[in-house]
């Protein structure tokens, strides 16, 4: 107390003592070293003791690892339209991350854990609490998830897993179940329940199928057609072929039509009865003449057949004739008695090759209607087929959709059917990296940290307590002097 008098008497006066900062610290926990070493026993002690009451906390740990599987592949929107339920997008890794996290998060997943674990394995104390079940449960799911810490490993596709409870065993059942469980909610959340829509689709699109075959076969038969493209090119040659025909029977017409007229000009123009004996006989020279003349009418008659009557040579041929005859004429007047007359042979062939000709033109004109008549059928049947090509191409793209769509849901009911096999299997794209093991030390407490925390704790309080007391005391002396003095 004297020391406390003079410093305070010397701090009045204006005189600062000047003692050194370590030698003054030093100083204030001597003068309260009791209280420093009770306070620091009771706060190391205290430490110490709830260190070695507290009940042990292990820890697990694990991690899985998500792979990029059939879940998040991408499926354009024209699926959609051909039977797709539920079109998927490309993914972000970081986003299948998150969303895996969530899952593993999720409270329903949680509670599958516990129903499966026992909730009596896993808080004992919380069960023996008489609330509802379904309360008890809400409540250890709400622990449980307090205890479970899920995180993304950096850079990677793989998920670290870590769950504290008391009971080690027990932590490993929770967490490899946790992990299994979650393998079943992923493909649960992931599954795409389209196989009894695609199955009815299929159905549905094959009897359109049908339909559209029955349809289409029916307007075959109805309409004759077996091979449209192969009849239509079958008509379009014989149509081609009757036209060319058509086109050398009516120039042949024509020429018969000008030769049974050359025909009738020459008929017109010989005589039809001749002198054909002489009681008192020909001489030679009018023999020779008769012959001469007969073989230029049979040479007019072959160039008619050619050349028209304008022709150089028939009217040379003609002038002959015109010779013969004139030779003829004088040597009729010379004769001493009458001739015998009849028919001319020039005339009679003349005649038998008209006929003919005529016969000829007849038929050839029967023989151009005909191909006329049965070039109309062609142009009709060909007209009828475009027609009717039209209604079958029609038919016929009825027939391709119906088959595409066909196709395209089978095959989509397929991969389902695929699907549901593997998820049957529990094929999933979810792998663990590491399984949860039973820790040989407990998480909580780390009893060195907690003593060596205690220590440093009761040290701080004590050398509070001395500074807290020794400015507590400065200040009562001073009260003191002053009330004296007063």
């Amino acid at each position: 107390m004297e020391t406390i008098q003079s410093e305070t008497a010397e701090r009045r006066n204006g005189q600062q003592p000047e003692p050194s900062s370590l030698g003054a610290f030093l100083q204030v926990l001597s003068r309260h070293r009791t209280g420093v070493i009770l306070i620091f026993l009771l706060v190391a002690g205290g430490v110490a003791v709830y260190t070695f009451v507290q009940t042990p906390v292990y820890e697990v740990d694990s991690s899985v690892m998500i792979r990029y599987g059939r879940e998040y592949v991408y499926r354009p929107v024209n699926d959609v339209e051909a039977g797709e339920v539920q079109p998927m997008r490309w993914y972000h890794p970081e986003e299948i991350i998150n969303t895996e996290i969530e899952i593993l998060r999720s409270k329903a997943l949680i509670r599958d854990v516990i129903r499966e674990v026992g909730l009596a394995k896993l808080y004992p104390r919380l069960a023996e609490k008489s609330l509802a079940a379904e309360a008890l449960l809400t409540m250890a799911t709400d622990r449980f998830a307090k205890k479970l810490d899920v995180s993304h490993v950096k850079k990677s596709s793989v998920i670290g897993l870590t769950f504290l409870h008391q009971d080690p065993q027990i932590a490993v059942q929770a967490l490899r179940r946790l992990v299994e469980l979650f393998k079943e909610r992923h493909l649960q959340v992931f599954r795409n329940p389209r196989a009894a829509f695609l199955e009815q689709q299929v159905a549905a699109s094959h009897e359109r199928l049908l339909a559209a075959e029955k349809k289409l076969q029916q307007f075959k038969r109805e309409n004759g057609i077996y091979a449209a493209a192969d009849q239509k090119a079958l008509l379009v040659r014989q149509y081609v072929d009757l036209e060319t025909r058509l086109l050398t029977g009516r120039n042949r017409e024509q020429a018969l039509q000008q030769k049974v007229a050359s025909l009738e000009g020459s008929l017109q123009s010989l005589p039809e009865d001749v002198s054909i004996y002489s009681e008192e006989g020909r001489l030679k020279k009018e023999g020779g003449a008769m012959q001469t003349l007969l073989n230029l009418q049979l040479q007019e008659q072959q160039l008619l057949e050619k050349y028209t009557e304008d022709n150089r040579r028939v009217k040379a041929v003609r002038r002959e004739i015109e010779l013969v005859n004139d030779f003829l004429a004088t040597q009729e007047g010379n004769r001493r008695r009458t001739t015998r007359v009849g028919r001319s042979v020039v005339y009679q062939q003349t005649e038998r090759d008209l006929l003919a000709a005529r016969t000829e033109f007849a038929t050839a004109r029967a023989g151009n209607e005909a191909l006329e008549h049965r070039l109309q059928e062609l142009r009709q049947k060909l007209e009828k087929l475009d027609q009717a090509e039209i209604a079958l191409k029609d038919l016929q793209r009825e027939v391709e959709t119906s088959e595409r769509n066909y196709r395209t849901f089978r095959d989509k009911l397929d991969n389902t059917r695929i699907e549901d096999a593997m998820d049957q299997q529990k094929m999933v794209n979810v792998v663990v990296v590491e399984q949860p093991l039973v820790p040989m030390k407990p998480a909580r407490p780390v009893k060195r940290l907690n003593l060596f925390i205690g220590l440093i704790l009761g040290l701080t309080c004590g050398v509070a307590y001395a500074f807290v007391a020794e400015y507590q005391g400065v200040g009562a002396a001073d009260r003191r002097r002053q009330a004296l003095s007063a």
